[in-house]
């Protein structure tokens, strides 16, 4: 027994350590399915306890990426659950396109989207049902893993991975690059990958659709709840919520009714939200509040999909869009609150004295750009512009600032309000018989989710398994191209080599070839006769240093001013010595070697 509560705390201390140093938080995931994954990774690498596991991921940081690969189960495919998706295609996305105006944009949310099939695939059905040339939706793909949402943003997939994909869709949303697929880039840039978890993160707003499969299944009941709430938030009066199918239970509320139970598709109940937000100044009016902060948010939140945030005259935050809340970890009770008191005024960037300069001289201002790392996500690079709002001609209306993304990729991370009431999730009671029966329905349920958990975590060491052979593959095939290349490249120097020196021994003089610092660089066959010194001996030795017949010495000078007047050539004849002892004037042509090889050649030899 003690051993077992032996375990249990070092299981739960891992957990805290994993959320104290990497803010990963696996509080809401289910017990049970969550240690049995973390012991599989453990048991991988031979680690017997929790305990010395947390001293490996001390002494190992780079093993945090392959926990998270094995917790965080990335199995997701184009078009997976095909009826489903069908289902989807012929009835709900007809009508919310049918809804929305000639010009609103429609906004749909891929929540857990691991590498972005799935929200590429809702892109694909959108572009089918608005034509090609009207791409008025964006999709916005989440996931917590960040390497997953890189494979997102690169939008590469495999042949294995487009095995669902039509060869017609292939042709018109696709591009061949060598063995792989790419997503054509104006179907790409409908889709924007952000980081984001759904247990703490506030959901984005004004959704048409909501696309979360597979995903709240590793969750426990209670975590279920608290993101359901946040999906109701997230959608719009006639937004369509679709789960996974092993997700059927998690809609039973008076959260959603039901649409399509057979393919998990649920439609927002009418249920009034109470937003957090902090009361209005003691000395301004509700009503003129009220008209203010619509307003703004019009403003803020048309503007831009960058992160923003607006102030009002006295230097109050009025509004700030989800993805500034996200991606500088705001608090949701910043509002109302004095942007001088907040840490962003000040950090990555001292937002004060410009703010000061716009108030005063109503015109925009752009500050220089900035680096800035977002805790667990890439480092980005942000210009930030402070602009006026104006409310007529004289007068403002506040002052919006935007942090715009510069780097190639663009962070999403949104974030709203957060929910300031828990709804009530209690069922209807039924009857006794009827509650002995959703008893065993539940029952059911949980057994099948473990069922479909351990699917995923099959399939994905299957699809790790295909990924390491084909990796093996492309390396041999790699190696054996350098090899190929490496052999070629010999024979081209054995043969440059060949020619060189057949060049050199045709030369009637003596040659040398000294680097820029004097040192020995060739060594002709006719230097050896002149001064007997072989070409093994001199190569890297200092010119100047050499003890040979040639007054080296005397030359010094005379090298040197060669080179700081930058001649191409010059002679001069020095008396010498030679190998025999045999006095003689030495005659010396000196020439610099090309500018991106800086050194010189001397040519040497008896004066007639």
């Amino acid at each position: 027994m003690k051993v077992d509560t032996d375990q249990n705390a070092e299981f739960d201390a891992l957990l805290d350590y994993l959320k104290q140093v990497r803010a990963f938080d696996f509080s809401g995931y289910k017990s049970e399915s969550l240690r049995r994954r973390i012991t599989k990774r453990m048991h991988a690498l031979s680690i017997e306890s929790f305990a010395a596991y947390m001293d490996y991921l001390d002494v190992e940081p780079d093993e945090f990426r392959s926990l998270f690969d094995t917790i965080l189960i990335n199995v997701t495919s184009f078009f997976r659950d095909e009826l489903a998706w069908q289902y989807l295609k012929d009835v709900i996305i007809p009508n919310i396109c049918k809804q929305k105006g000639a010009k609103e944009t429609i906004r749909v949310w891929s929540a857990g989207c691991a590498s972005g099939e799935e929200a590429y695939s809702l892109a694909i059905l959108f572009a089918e049902e608005l034509g090609e040339v009207d791409y008025r939706f964006k999709i916005y793909a989440t996931d917590i893993d960040e390497s997953a949402l890189e494979e997102g943003r690169s939008a590469v997939y495999s042949e294995a991975e487009m095995k669902d994909v039509s060869p017609e869709r292939r042709e018109q949303y696709f591009e061949r690059c060598g063995k792989d697929f790419v997503i054509r880039p104006a179907m790409r840039r409908t889709v924007i990958f952000g980081r984001h978890d759904l247990m703490h993160d506030a959901p984005i707003s004004r959704l048409d659709l909501l696309s979360c499969r597979n995903t709240l299944m590793y969750m426990n009941s209670e975590t279920q709840a608290r993101i359901l709430e946040r999906f109701h938030f997230a959608l719009t009066r006639h937004g369509f919520l679709f789960l996974g199918k092993a997700e059927l239970a998690l809609a039973r509320s008076e959260l959603f009714t039901s649409v399509d139970t057979k393919f998990r598709v649920f439609r927002k109940s009418p249920i009034y939200h109470q937003m957090t937000m902090r009361q209005p100044e003691p000395d301004l009016p509700d009503a003129t509040m009220m008209k203010r902060t619509s307003e703004t948010r019009s403003l803020c939140f048309d503007a831009s999909d960058n992160p923003q945030l607006l102030i009002d005259l006295r230097g109050n935050i009025i509004d700030v869009n989800a993805i500034c809340y996200s991606f500088f970890r705001l608090s949701d009770q910043v509002l109302g609150r004095p942007l001088n008191s907040v840490r962003l005024s000040y950090s990555p960037i001292d937002l004060r004295a410009p703010i000061e300069k716009v108030l005063s001289s109503k015109k925009p201002i752009e500050l220089k750009p900035l680096s800035y790392k977002a805790f667990g996500a890439e480092e980005k690079i942000l210009s930030v512009s402070i602009t006026p709002l104006p409310r007529d001609s004289q007068n403002l209306l506040a002052v919006l600032i935007t942090f715009n993304d510069i780097t190639a990729a663009h962070t999403l991370n949104l974030q709203l309000e957060k929910i300031n009431r828990e709804l009530n999730l209690a069922n209807e009671a039924y009857h006794a018989a009827q509650e002995a029966l959703e008893t065993t329905n539940e029952e059911l349920q949980s057994t099948n989710e473990e069922l479909e958990t351990t699917n995923e975590e099959l399939q994905s060491s299957n699809e790790e398994l295909e990924t390491i052979n084909e990796e093996l593959e492309s390396t041999n095939q790699e190696l054996d191209a350098v090899n190929q290349e490496l052999q070629e490249l010999s024979k081209r120097t054995r043969a440059v080599s060949v020619f060189l020196n057949s060049i050199i021994t045709s030369i009637k003089p003596a040659v040398v070839v000294l680097d820029k610092n004097f040192n020995v660089l060739l060594w002709s066959e006719k230097s050896t006769d002149l001064w007997g010194l072989r070409s093994d001996e001199l190569i890297g030795r200092c010119f100047l240093d050499l003890d040979i017949g040639l007054p080296v010495s005397e030359l010094e000078e005379f090298l040197r001013e060669f080179l700081k007047n930058g001649l191409s050539m010059q002679e001069t004849s020095v008396q010498a010595v030679n190998r025999r002892g045999k006095p003689l004037n030495c005659h010396i042509v000196v020439t610099k070697l090309p500018d991106d090889n800086p050194g010189l050649v001397l040519l040497m030899e008896p004066a007639s």
